[in-house]
């Protein structure tokens, strides 16, 4: 699976869970559908205003569409990834 199709599957949860419409996510209901089914790549700017619009960070939604693109990878491996990347910086 594309990384971007695993980023709309990210929205589409977390909207869900959020009890969000579509129509309250992004500038229109078409976008937002498009990004949920992988049709369109969202910028950094728009998947900031995305967050935004649900209330969780930018991050929250990275992980999960990588947690979506890698079933076999488990919340604290995906953790332990990430203190290990940001340590050398």
């Amino acid at each position: 699976m594309e990384l971007r199709e695993a980023f709309g599957q990210a929205v589409r949860q977390v909207r869900k869970e959020m009890g969000v419409q579509q129509e309250a996510v992004g500038p229109s209901q078409s976008y937002i559908s498009d990004v949920e089914r992988g049709l369109k790549s969202p910028s950094l700017v728009k998947i900031e205003d995305i967050a935004a619009a649900l209330g969780v960070d930018v991050l929250t939604l990275v992980a999960r569409a990588v947690l979506i693109q890698h079933p076999g990878m488990d919340k604290q491996d995906l953790l332990a990834k990430l203190r290990n990347d940001l340590e050398m910086c």
